[in-house]
Formats: C-alpha cells, structure tokens, sequence
C-alpha cells in the first residue's frame, strides 16, 4: 500500500513501511473458476482482472518463497503421486473437479531514490537551492527512479490463503500503516 504521502509504501502483509530506496513485489490476484478440471489457458486468465493486489516487501515475499520451493520440491519427488487439478503453492492443498483458485503475478518494483533530483511539487521543474527558479515556490518532493520487472514469478492459491492476505492486506491499510515500524 502506498503511503498517505506518497514517499513509500507500506507491506500489506506485516505492515513495515519503506522509504528511499527499497524492493517490493506487488501481487495481481485474478479468480479463476475451473469446472470438470478443465482451466481456462494462461492467455485468457492473463486477460483477467486482478480482483484485489498488495504491495509485499522483501521479508515477507522471501517467506512465502521459501514456502513455495518446498512444497515444490516434495511435490516433484519421485515418491509422490502426481495430482491432476491445481495445488496451492503455499498450502500444498489439492483441488479437484469444479473449484476457484487465485493466480498471483507478481511484478518486482525497485524503488531508488538517494542521489535523484528535487522537483517542484508546484510546476514539477529541477529544484536545484531548495527554492523553484521557474514558479518561486520551495515545495519539493524527491523524484524517484522506479524499475520493475512484470510477471517476476506466478503461483496458485486456495481460497484460503486468498482470504488470509486480504484480511491482512485490509487491517494493515485501515490503520494506513502509520504503526507499524519503518525500514
């Protein structure tokens, strides 16, 4: 979640904020309904529209990713019978038959904004001496730079997990981040 300010963000997950320079990984949730485990083609689910996204940082996103590989790796074992359907890739949950699962993508979001120049909050020109030289006004903000990477990775999720990141998603914005601790 970005903050009031806009100088950052907040994780919708553990609620750290950060600010300057800093990674986070935002996640597009789409719903996607399967019947007789036929899925739609990634092409069509790409199509749909996220029905809700969070702003993860570094830690968080680490953890879930550790999760993941797990799971992977017990399911890829040679001993473990392959499953027809979708897993959740965080749970390990089979679903089978007629059921609705997430597909998460996530876009990796750097955030830079040490040694970037001052702009005009009024006019957006260069600030160079705390002071505007086109409008006259000292109300500066730090344009950052940004660079993202789309579709950085992409899972699946139960309805379970689904629900457990939007009650936290919900609780760390209606407090609007203010306390949790920075970063």
């Amino acid at each position: 979640m970005q903050l009031k300010d806009k100088s950052g963000i907040a994780c919708d997950k553990c609620g750290t904020s950060y600010q300057y320079d800093f990674k986070y990984y935002s996640f597009d949730l789409r719903q996607v309904d399967v019947y007789d485990n036929r899925k739609p083609p990634l092409e069509h689910i790409l199509t749909y529209q996220p029905i809700f996204s969070l702003d993860i940082c570094q830690n968080c996103f680490e953890k879930y990713k550790s999760i993941i590989l797990d799971n992977y790796a017990k399911r890829m074992s040679p001993k473990v019978k392959k499953h027809i359907g979708t897993t959740c890739e965080i749970t390990d949950k089979k679903l089978s038959g007629t059921y609705s699962y997430y597909y998460v993508t996530v876009t990796l979001v750097d955030v830079l904004s040490s040694n970037q120049p001052q702009m005009c909050r009024n006019c957006n020109t260069a600030i160079i001496d705390k002071k505007c030289t086109k409008c006259g006004k000292n109300e500066a903000y730090t344009k950052s730079l940004v660079q993202t990477i789309d579709r950085y990775v992409e899972f699946d999720i139960c309805d379970d997990i689904y629900n457990s990141l939007k009650t936290a998603a919900e609780m760390v914005r209606k407090i609007g981040g203010e306390w949790a601790t920075k970063s």
